[in-house]
C-alpha cells in the first residue's frame, strides 16, 4: 500500500487551508465557499458521496484571519481561518 497523504501544518502550508470536520458530500452536489461578505468564491463538485466526512479545502482567495462559509446540501459552516492550517469542528 501507498503511503497516507499528510494534512499540512501551519509551518508548510503554502496557502491557508481548512480542515472541515463533519462535511457531509452529495455525489454531484455543488459545494460553495463563500467570502466573509457572501461573494462566492469557488464551487466543486465531489463525484461520490461522503456521510460527515473530514475534508482539506483551501483556495488561493483564502487569507488568515478571515472568515468563510462552506454550503453544500444538508451542510453549512462559517469558520475564521485563525491560522494557515485551521480545523474546523
Amino acid at each position: 500500500m501507498g503511503e497516507m497523504p499528510s494534512v499540512p501544518s501551519n509551518e508548510d502550508a503554502k496557502q491557508p487551508t481548512a480542515l472541515l470536520i463533519g462535511l457531509n458530500v452529495v455525489k454531484d452536489a455543488p459545494i460553495y465557499i463563500y467570502d466573509g461578505n457572501g461573494k462566492l468564491i469557488n464551487t466543486v463538485t465531489i463525484p461520490f458521496s461522503l456521510r460527515r466526512s473530514a475534508s482539506l479545502i483551501s483556495s488561493p482567495a483564502f487569507k488568515v484571519g478571515n472568515t468563510y462559509t462552506v454550503k453544500t446540501k444538508g451542510y453549512e459552516k462559517t469558520f475564521t481561518l485563525n491560522e494557515p492550517f485551521t480545523a474546523v469542528r
